[in-house]
């Protein structure tokens, strides 16, 4: 006779990257990359090693993730280090991610924001860009359950508005342990409000 196999996904060891060649998400509207993710971050086994998620310049919007990682079925998803750089920024998405990382149950304490915010000339864009990091760079860094976090926000387009904020953040921060701002379009005046 013959003997059936159950297929079961292999526990992935330690990091998932979702970018790249052999990514195929760069319209970001591949719903089935979403589905697969999910699918994968709720199966009871699958992802119990996975400490760091890269979906870096994969399309794959802030909504999705969230939605994967706040399923109940995720919970046993030990995931501390996200990174979502040159995604680009929707409010939906901004809302939910922004909401997970606010959680007293979120594990994330590393976050790579790098080239979100890209130069633009329309100058309302480029303030909604920084509102939405200033939302998510709050969640977490403001989160007192969070014991250290660290932040990436290289190679972003950087307000003195959005510098002032942050830096107020990191003075009553508990957490923040790590701040990266290398190759942000923030001007002296910027920098010098982060160095104070």
């Amino acid at each position: 006779g013959s003997v059936k196999r159950e297929h079961r996904p292999r526990p992935l060891k330690h990091v998932l990257k979702l970018k790249g060649p052999g990514a195929d998400v760069s319209d970001g509207k591949d719903p089935k990359i979403a589905e697969a993710l999910s699918a994968y971050l709720s199966t009871p086994g699958c992802g119990s090693a996975l400490e760091r998620l890269d979906i870096s310049s994969s399309g794959l919007d802030l909504f999705t993730l969230s939605k994967a990682l706040c399923d109940p079925k995720s919970a046993h998803v030990p995931l501390t280090s996200v990174s979502v750089g040159g995604n680009s920024l929707t409010a939906n998405g901004v809302r939910a991610f922004a909401s997970l990382l606010a959680t007293s149950s979120t594990k994330i304490q590393g976050l790579n924001l790098s080239r979100v915010v890209k130069h633009n000339d329309n100058v309302r864009q480029v303030k909604k860009d920084n509102e939405a990091v200033e939302t998510i760079v709050a969640s977490l860094v403001l989160n007192p359950t969070l014991r250290m976090t660290s932040l990436r926000m290289a190679e972003n387009h950087v307000t003195t508005d959005l510098a002032r904020k942050i830096a107020s953040m990191c003075v009553i921060s508990t957490s923040l342990i790590s701040l990266d701002v290398t190759d942000c379009d923030m001007g002296d005046k910027g920098i010098a409000l982060l160095c104070r």
